[in-house]
């Protein structure tokens, strides 16, 4: 009786394995995100919405910045993210939402607000862009872009102090 056991046993386990198999998610679902930035200042009430959460929480130094966060400067702070090399400025009144983050692509939506930033490198293939409600400003090469979302009596200003966009 025990010499069927023993070659059934690891037969029956072997025959299991797809079957657990299947049953996995794919990796892609809990894979990290490509590239990651962080908040490098905050000064003042800084908001921070992030993917999973079901209520905007206060930002503080260092947390994370991936692909989906929103972030909300109210009308007296700022703050500053850093995403490799490059940073972004929040000035006050501001709401910005990391649409895309990917090893090769960052794109950011701004829903009202203005922004300075500084790209620092930018290889060939490699995009960043900025949405803005009336349409979108991509960046060329590394510099320095100040882009202020328009209001009703103010129209949509991008500055470019360095670079081209």
């Amino acid at each position: 009786m025990r010499f069927p056991l023993k070659f059934v046993l690891p037969i029956a386990l072997i025959a299991a394995v797809p079957a657990f198999a299947q049953n996995a998610p794919p990796a892609s679902e809990n894979a990290p995100p490509a590239r990651v930035g962080r908040v490098a200042f905050v000064s003042g009430n800084v908001a921070v919405y992030q993917l999973g959460q079901s209520d905007w929480s206060k930002a503080v130094v260092n947390l994370p910045a991936a692909s989906g966060d929103w972030f909300a400067t109210d009308k007296e702070s700022r703050a500053e993210l850093r995403i490799g090399p490059d940073s972004i400025d929040l000035a006050n009144d501001t709401e910005l939402n990391i649409a895309d983050l990917r090893e090769t692509v960052m794109q950011i939506a701004m829903a009202h607000g203005r922004i300075d930033m500084h790209v620092r490198q930018l290889a060939k293939g490699e995009s960043d862009e900025i949405d803005i409600p009336v349409g979108g400003v991509w960046m060329l090469e590394p510099g320095i872009y100040d882009v202020a979302v328009g209001t009703n009596g103010q129209p949509t200003r991008i500055a470019v102090f360095e670079g081209s966009a």
